[in-house]
C-alpha cells in the first residue's frame, strides 16, 4: 500500500469536512450548491485514497488525468450494504 499517498488524501478529505462543518454552523448563506462543491472535493479524496491505494509512487508523483479520473471515482469493489 501506498501510504503517503492514502494519507494525503485522507488529510485533504479531513480538512475539507472540517470546513464544511465549520461553514454550516457559522454561515447562514450557505447553501446547497457550496454543500455539493465541498462534498465533491471530499468524496474525490476519499475515492483516491482508496482506489490508488496501491500505486507506485511515481504514478502517484506524475498522476496522469486518466489516473486522476479513475482513481476519484467511487470504488466498485466497496459494498456499503452490509
Amino acid at each position: 500500500m501506498n501510504k503517503d499517498y492514502i494519507i494525503f488524501n485522507l488529510r485533504t478529505t479531513l480538512e475539507k469536512l472540517e470546513q464544511t462543518v465549520k461553514a454550516l454552523q457559522e454561515d447562514p448563506e450557505y447553501g446547497e450548491r457550496k454543500f455539493m462543491v465541498a462534498m465533491k472535493h471530499a468524496y474525490r479524496h476519499m475515492n483516491t485514497a482508496w482506489n490508488a491505494r496501491n500505486c507506485t509512487e511515481q504514478a502517484a508523483q506524475q498522476c496522469t488525468m486518466e489516473d486522476s479520473e479513475r482513481w476519484r471515482q467511487f470504488p466498485g469493489d466497496v459494498d456499503l450494504s452490509r
